[in-house]
């Protein structure tokens, strides 16, 4: 038993929690990935996944393998990272978590960093706040780039302020002062009171950007 390729099957089940799909996406058929889970329990002598019909989780135990696997693995890449890299040359993958409304500055971060350093290949992932606080605890991002207020005080997470949001309402004038067709134009500043007049197309309740602006209307 290959063991690093095992727990590689553990976390793409944890990930996917469906047998099938998490076979698919790590390019094995179903039965070679149950049989390097059955392969894996043998091997720390527990349970790791709960048997049932379909996929019903794991068990305490296999909870723990899991969050070894995890630090393994990043353990694991980060070494290939460093022994394929040199100081002037570094090379790897980079997952950088971004919240929806700051994908457009990720994509311009990611196209200078690989203009800079042609071996680091970034992958920048469209993510809510609850799913990057989970991906960095996890492992399975290295960068992130969201709200600061959502960070935990004290927590293991150091936080760089990059940029400052600036909001802008995007609406038609009932009497355009200028001819049709020509390009959108800044007016005057307007109070969040009176924004908060307009039928508003928004984020849905559950963005942290949402919950942002509906602070401001309130």
């Amino acid at each position: 038993m290959n063991l690093l390729t095992s727990l590689r099957y553990l976390v793409a089940l944890s990930k996917h929690r469906h047998f099938a799909r998490a076979a698919q996406a790590c390019h094995i058929t179903q039965p070679a990935l149950s049989n390097a889970l059955r392969a894996l329990e043998k091997e720390f002598g527990t349970p790791i996944v709960k048997r049932a019909p379909s996929y019903a989780g794991l068990t305490p135990e296999g909870e723990q393998v899991l969050g070894a696997a995890r630090r393994m693995l990043h353990e694991h890449a980060l070494l290939q990272q460093e022994l394929a890299s040199s100081a002037e040359k570094p090379k790897g993958r980079l997952q950088l978590g971004v919240v929806p409304t700051a994908v457009p500055v990720a994509a311009r971060f990611a196209a200078r960093l690989q203009a800079m350093h042609p071996g680091i290949v970034p992958v920048v992932r469209s993510l809510s706040s609850q799913d990057i606080d989970g991906g960095l605890e996890n492992l399975s991002l290295d960068l992130a780039l969201g709200f600061a207020d959502c960070l935990t005080p004290g927590g293991p997470f150091a936080a760089l302020a990059q940029y400052t949001e600036h909001y802008f309402l995007v609406r038609r004038l009932s009497h355009p002062a200028t001819a049709p067709g020509l390009p959108l134009q800044l007016g005057a500043a307007m109070r969040w009171c009176d924004a908060a007049q307009l039928p508003l197309c928004l984020l849905t309740p559950e963005m942290h950007n949402r919950s942002l602006v509906d602070h401001a209307f309130a």
